[in-house]
């Protein structure tokens, strides 16, 4: 599995989705700082910025984790390529599941970085010079890295639907449009219902398990797609 990930790294060049990351992480301090500086009740509480704020970088993660497996499953899958790919005397799922380690883990990782960098510094800088007067700014580091790590696995399980949906239909656009209608649908409310039960560890134990079970069971049709394509 290590010697398929090596591969595809250096089949695939991440220059393009690092500058995705910089691009959202610039993003995401102009938007928080705007939302801190408004005079609006909706706006008036650090959970308040700090949902808003995530759910911005939640659902520019989900489109960039679709364009990258767009670029690394859904494309290679098409054409020239995938008799290309199907020569490889390598099981095809364990040559899917190192694309989906590599895009998964990419945008899981970078996720959590760039809430630690916003958010971290966000911290230090209302210490400071406060934009938000109402609210507990203790509750935000800590809560906030917490609710990252259960977007970065809503992350996950949205770009791996956007995977199956684009290797059903062997298209890039659907991949695309998929990630984003998702997004569009369910990030803000979901979000919200995750910021409200962030005390509830039964709560938090059950979302996890969803999405795993989510996950496993997507990826689980991603692979049967693939084996059952013809060359």
């Amino acid at each position: 599995m290590k010697s398929l990930i090596r591969l595809e790294l250096k089949k695939n060049n991440l220059r393009p989705y690092l500058l995705g990351v910089l691009g959202i992480t610039i993003i995401m301090f102009g938007f928080l700082y705007l939302f801190a500086g408004v005079e609006d009740e909706e706006l008036s509480t650090y959970a308040d910025v700090t949902m808003l704020v995530t759910s911005l970088g939640m659902a520019s993660y989900c489109v960039l984790g679709a364009v990258m497996f767009a670029r690394f499953a859904v494309e290679e899958y098409k054409g020239n390529r995938a008799i290309l790919l199907f020569s490889y005397p390598i099981s095809r799922v364990k040559v899917l599941l190192a694309k989906v380690i590599i895009v998964c883990g990419f945008a899981f990782g970078f996720s959590l970085l760039t809430n630690l960098v916003v958010f971290g510094f966000f911290n230090v800088s209302e210490h400071f010079a406060p934009l938000v007067h109402e609210g507990q700014l203790s509750w935000m580091l800590a809560d906030t890295m917490l609710l990252s790590v259960i977007n970065g696995l809503l992350v996950i399980a949205v770009s791996l639907i956007a995977l199956a949906a684009g290797l059903w239909r062997q298209s890039v656009p659907v991949t695309i449009v998929t990630s984003v209608v998702i997004c569009s649908v369910f990030s803000s409310v979901f979000t919200q219902a995750v910021m409200n039960s962030l005390t509830s560890v039964g709560f938090m134990a059950s979302v996890v398990a969803i999405m795993a079970a989510a996950a496993l069971s997507v990826f689980g049709l991603a692979a049967k797609k693939v084996k059952a394509m013809e060359v």
